[in-house]
């Protein structure tokens, strides 16, 4: 599996017709698509499938398509280990949580995936602050839980150019 995010132009060539293909604008998935209703089903998500893709239909001939919980988690540990910078003054928020975040370090494994997935979503849409906020929530409920944050948004946070869309 590729440790880049899968991008359209991939997913468009995979589908191999004309058709809607966005952004997931909800985050539940990389990708929303309308081939169903104008292509069919079967073939073309049997050719996501097989490419490492997850599909789940939708109500009225639309599909989300999104990256299987393996692809999320190896992209995740493929980033570089964080290491907070200095305080920086334009962006207090993130550093905080960085800063937070890398106290409570966890193997990748014991943090919520799927919290991490949707979060990795919400910034490559441009609501990082979305993000942000969800994840300051999912630690503060951990940290109480007394189970493990997830930790590895601190690198996501801290290596933003590994976010080629």
């Amino acid at each position: 599996m590729s440790l880049s995010l899968p991008d359209r132009q991939h997913i468009q060539q995979l589908i191999g017709a004309p058709c809607l293909l966005t952004n997931d604008r909800q985050a539940r998935a990389l990708f929303f698509s309308d081939y169903p209703r104008r292509l069919g089903m079967e073939a073309v998500t049997a050719r996501l499938l097989r490419a490492g893709c997850l599909c789940t239909p939708l109500p009225e001939g639309l599909m989300l398509i999104d990256w299987p919980p393996e692809g999320y988690a190896l992209w995740y540990d493929a980033l570089p280990e964080a290491v907070l910078p200095p305080y920086p003054g334009n962006d207090p928020q993130s550093w905080s949580l960085c800063r937070l975040l890398l106290q409570h370090p966890a193997p990748l494994f014991q943090q919520p995936l799927p919290v991490l997935a949707r979060a990795l979503r919400l910034v490559r849409l441009g609501r990082r602050e979305e993000a942000i906020s969800m994840i300051g929530g999912e630690l503060a409920v951990a940290l109480r839980e007394r189970r493990a944050p997830p930790s590895h948004f601190a690198r996501l946070l801290l290596h933003s150019e590994a976010l080629s869309v």
